[in-house]
């Protein structure tokens, strides 16, 4: 179980989805994910048990992050021997967050909503910090840059335009959160959830948005959303609104 622990602590450590540039030289494409169905019955086996029972102060998601990256040091022993535990966790996560039909992806897109849930009601960040798009200021306590790097997680995930990681950011914003999103940011994102069923639908759906954009921004998204640009949707939204600091 010694490697089931190291890969719970690297859970936890804020990391920025840049530090995946400073992979050396690990190809995923020559040392693939396997998928759900091309995993041996032992794996599928050694998966369940640590989904189902998880280490203490472990969410069911983190459980099941946890159980699928135990699959992958298993299976590329000399993968952990490469630069350090955290980059390695984090490399890994960019690299399945592209990955469909992983059982671990759903729930690896939620884990970092668990802390910045949390974050958001702590004394040490205050409510004039948050995203919307861009952010309102630079964080000014460790705790202010924990919730920065998560966000950052958190967005890159959605730019993946996957089903779950959209939908959680956008249900999570609000008010009083740590991510209250400009309407062209949402629209962005909405619209570049891929329509692989029926139901999808309704995330996709932009009406409530509309009206508060103009026929030009719109165009402009959805010419953003075609090239997946969503680096020219940020440079052009609003600056967020000046929230009342509550100290």
């Amino acid at each position: 179980m010694a490697v089931a622990v190291t890969a719970f602590a690297t859970l936890h450590l804020n990391t920025s989805p840049a530090a995946a540039s400073q992979n050396s030289t690990w190809s995923f494409e020559e040392h693939p994910h396997p998928l759900y169905d091309e995993l041996t019955e032992e794996e599928k086996k050694n998966s369940d048990v640590l989904a189902e029972y998880p280490l203490d102060g472990m969410s069911p998601c983190e459980a099941d992050l946890l159980a699928t990256y135990e699959i992958y040091l298993r299976r590329y022993p000399g993968f952990q021997k490469r630069g350090n535990a955290r980059t390695n966790f984090t490399n890994w996560k960019n690299y399945i967050a592209h990955q469909k039909q992983n059982r671990g992806t759903l729930c690896m897109y939620k884990v970092p909503f668990r802390r910045l849930d949390a974050i958001t009601f702590e004394p040490y960040v205050r409510k004039d910090f948050y995203f919307c798009g861009q952010y309102s200021r630079i964080p000014y306590t460790p705790l202010e840059h924990d919730a920065y790097l998560l966000i950052e997680e958190a967005i890159s995930y959605a730019k993946t335009g996957h089903w779950s990681a959209v939908t959680t950011l956008v249900a999570s914003q609000g008010e009083d959160h740590v991510i209250d999103l400009n309407p062209d940011i949402e629209y962005y994102f909405r619209k570049l959830i891929y329509p692989f069923a029926e139901d999808v639908e309704q995330d996709r759906d932009t009406s409530h948005l509309e009206p508060m954009l103009s026929a030009e921004r719109i165009r402009f998204l959805d010419d953003a959303v075609t090239k997946r640009d969503f680096e020219a949707v940020v440079d052009t939204t609003p600056q967020c609104k000046t929230r009342a600091d509550s100290e």
